[in-house]
């Protein structure tokens, strides 16, 4: 059975996260593995049994047909969500984030792209006070280069399943020749995706994660969606999010791929 992995830290970002995952886990009838990590370089003696409980007991009431488990660990946070995520068989990971608003947050946000960037599988980013809404309008910006398989049956999966229409959103530099095998991958990607509804587009623009933020505000997006080839670009959405207030995280979630 495919499974779902989100890590909590009952913060309300994270608890977002939760809530999100659990609407998408329940949509797409994965297990959802719900991972709480005990950081080893702190020093709280706090006791989360009760915490844990409530989630437990909530999850059993609202959503009573889903198969989940809660699991509880020491360690570093991000290695420990990577490595529950490998031994889970996770297709996914979710997990809250937002702005630097306080240290907290900024140690959340460096576990997320630490996460992105050592975990090498899909990650769904969360913004905090997003309530769940079916993703039915994504954006898929693409580099239009080869996709592997793996990520291109998600896509296909999570459309597929919430009746979504995907969005296949180019964007390209006018001062720069266009390689005519962009547009060869463009044609066979398409084709891979004909079994959802979907639509090309290109987009001109020579900063990749502006002309995304502004396709996907003026479209009115409900996830975005990359591929981590270059890990400065994810880099860069979380800059931009943190620093303008403007980021395509804070407002509308996304996914990072992984080739």
């Amino acid at each position: 059975m495919n499974s779902l992995l989100v890590a909590i830290d009952f913060s309300p970002a994270s608890e977002n996260a939760l809530s999100y995952a659990l609407n998408f886990a329940h949509g797409l009838k994965y297990k959802l593995n719900i991972l709480h990590v005990i950081d080893s370089k702190s020093d709280s003696n706090v006791d989360f049994g009760d915490k844990l409980e409530k989630i437990r007991s909530g999850v059993v009431e609202n959503f009573p047909d889903l198969l989940f488990d809660i699991i509880q660990k020491d360690g570093e946070p991000a290695q420990s969500i990577v490595d529950t995520a490998i031994s889970t068989s996770a297709k996914l990971v979710v997990m809250g984030s937002k702005g630097h608003s306080s240290t907290h947050d900024q140690i959340l946000g460096l576990i997320v792209q630490k996460v992105i960037k050592d975990g090498k599988l899909p990650v769904l980013v969360i913004p905090t006070h997003l309530n769940f809404a079916v993703p039915k309008n994504l954006v898929f910006a693409s580099d239009l280069n080869p996709i592997s398989d793996s990520n291109l049956n998600l896509l296909l999966e999570v459309a597929a399943c919430f009746r979504s229409k995907l969005n296949l959103l180019h964007i390209f530099d006018l001062s720069k020749d266009f390689p005519v095998e962009k547009l060869a991958e463009a044609e066979k990607l398409q084709r891979l995706l004909q079994p959802i509804e979907h639509e090309f587009i290109m987009k001109a623009g020579k900063d990749i994660v502006q002309a995304i933020d502004s396709y996907s505000k003026s479209n009115n997006s409900d996830l975005i969606i990359l591929v981590a080839r270059k890990y400065t670009l994810i880099q860069s959405l979380f800059h931009k999010s943190v620093t303008n207030s403007i980021a395509i995280k804070a407002q509308v979630p996304f996914l990072a791929l992984h080739e």
